[in-house]
């Protein structure tokens, strides 16, 4: 599967920039009840989200903070390596989240983020659809029967263009970040089991954003659904 693909080629990365620390400072950013990468076992582990219920249920935290990414306070330089993943597009101010996270880095530290690229058919489709639709959708074809209830997702997906890769790198970059690695692929739609009406929809939306690809010779990504990029801080802002 290309998503856990995507994942590796992340974890590899960031073990990679991290070898060698001890008493490795994690923040998770918006991590609600699970974690989407391994740290080593003495990492200090904390968790910022929106929702408490979320917080609760995620039993890898040694610390949490209920807080907005775009207004929490954070303590600057004070964290090894960030983890923002299936978060900005959530966010109606992504880059006011991205530039206080970047500030909690401390020198030589790593900021993960993983969110759709909103240039997508998955994202147009996403953003043009009501919350109702996502919720009733999870429910009823993807057999989540939980879904949106008790602060579970799914959520308000905004779907800013200032999550485009290259708007996240140039911020990046603003806030004294290196671009270590950085990837789009396709990605996979849902965690479920497959279904025909799963295949179908999936079928139909890629297929028609690899003929747009084709079609304008490569400058419509609308089939790279996924964005996934490492940063490193390099630079210590003032």
């Amino acid at each position: 599967m290309e998503a856990t693909w995507l994942r590796r080629q992340v974890q590899e990365t960031v073990d990679r920039l991290l070898a060698g620390r001890d008493s490795i400072k994690v923040l998770e950013a918006g991590c609600g009840s699970i974690l989407f990468l391994r740290f080593p076992e003495p990492a200090h582990v904390t968790g910022v989200d929106i929702s408490k219920k979320q917080l609760d249920r995620n039993p890898r935290l040694h610390e949490r903070i209920v807080g907005d990414l775009q207004t929490c306070e954070l303590p600057r330089e004070a964290f090894d390596v960030v983890v923002c993943w299936n978060v900005l597009e959530h966010l109606p101010q992504p880059e006011l989240a991205v530039t206080r996270l970047a500030a909690a880095l401390g020198p030589g530290g790593v900021l993960v983020l993983a969110c759709p690229n909103p240039r997508s058919l998955r994202a147009l489709a996403t953003r043009l659809t009501p919350l109702w639709f996502h919720v009733w959708f999870y429910k009823s074809v993807l057999g989540y029967k939980a879904a949106g209830e008790d602060d579970v997702g799914p959520f308000p997906t905004i779907m800013s263009r200032s999550i485009a890769p290259e708007a996240l790198c140039q911020l990046a970059q603003s806030c004294g970040l290196e671009v270590e690695l950085k990837l789009l692929a396709k990605g996979n739609w849902w965690w479920s089991k497959s279904s025909i009406a799963r295949r179908a929809v999936e079928g139909t939306v890629d297929g028609v954003g690899r003929a747009l690809r084709l079609l304008t010779m490569g400058r419509y990504d609308g089939d790279l659904a996924q964005t996934r990029l490492v940063f490193r801080k390099t630079v210590i802002r003032p």
